[in-house]
């Protein structure tokens, strides 16, 4: 009976791909440049035009490329129209507290907090209004983007 239970879990899956409510996607990946040179761990989100669609995201390789993503990652984007804007913020990184008396883990938290992260490319491309960005998704076609950023 387990092993049965077991079996009828997986084939049915938790929030599978092939839900018949969920929209249809098709495959979609991006490649982000910034200056010719790829850009890693840049976030790419698809903003759609039209208000029925969901938007899509993914996060770039060291290559710059990511396969976008709506449900699951990977499964790809809702055909349609969408504003494309992509962000990558330097992190911040607070040392470990119990290497600094109280008064130095303080000085430097509002320090650091006083401090905005820097955008690592420019900030216009991190807003749908300021980004230029596009992209049409279709049915079967090679829905592969490449986005050159620019100072």
């Amino acid at each position: 009976m387990t092993l049965a239970a077991g079996l009828l879990i997986g084939w049915t899956g938790c929030g599978s791909r092939t839900d018949p409510d969920r929209p249809r996607t098709v495959p979609a990946s991006v490649t982000v440049l910034y200056l010719g040179q790829p850009v890693q761990g840049a976030t790419v989100t698809f903003h759609p035009d039209d208000s029925q669609q969901r938007g899509s995201t993914a996060r770039t390789d060291a290559s710059g490329r990511a396969d976008m993503w709506t449900f699951d990652p990977g499964d790809g984007v809702m055909p349609g129209s969408y504003s494309v804007t992509v962000s990558k913020m330097t992190a911040v990184v607070m040392p470990d507290p119990d290497s600094m008396s109280p008064e130095e883990y303080e000085r430097l938290a509002q320090k650091m907090e006083a401090q905005a992260p820097a955008h690592e490319v420019p900030e216009r491309y991190s807003r749908v209004a300021t980004s230029g960005l596009v992209a049409e998704v279709t049915d079967g076609e090679d829905n592969q983007f490449t986005f050159e950023l620019q100072n």
